[in-house]
């Protein structure tokens, strides 16, 4: 499957959503590690290591909210372990 856009959004001071329609789980896991790579490049020779993050992913249910998608999220970031911010969920 591919991604023909994504749409990246701000929800609050330090939480990001990126909307990938017609994404599967496989090509969002491939982008979260491109992303991974892109920030890390972008820290090189700036800062002492490169920032970590985070990151939670959900895929549409014909039965969701924006409300039920953003919860399953942050659920979904939950279960990682805070501390090891390279972690991503994806297997």
């Amino acid at each position: 499957m591919n991604c023909i856009y994504q749409l990246p959004t701000r929800l609050g001071s330090e939480e990001f959503c990126i909307l990938m329609p017609m994404t599967d789980e496989a090509w969002a896991a491939n982008f979260d590690k491109r992303l991974r790579v892109a920030v890390a490049a972008s820290a090189q020779g700036r800062l002492d290591r490169a920032p970590g993050f985070s990151t939670g992913l959900v895929c549409l249910r014909d039965d969701d909210t924006l409300d039920t998608l953003t919860r399953r999220a942050d659920a979904s970031t939950s279960d990682n372990s805070l501390s090891d911010r390279q972690r991503s969920p994806f297997p």
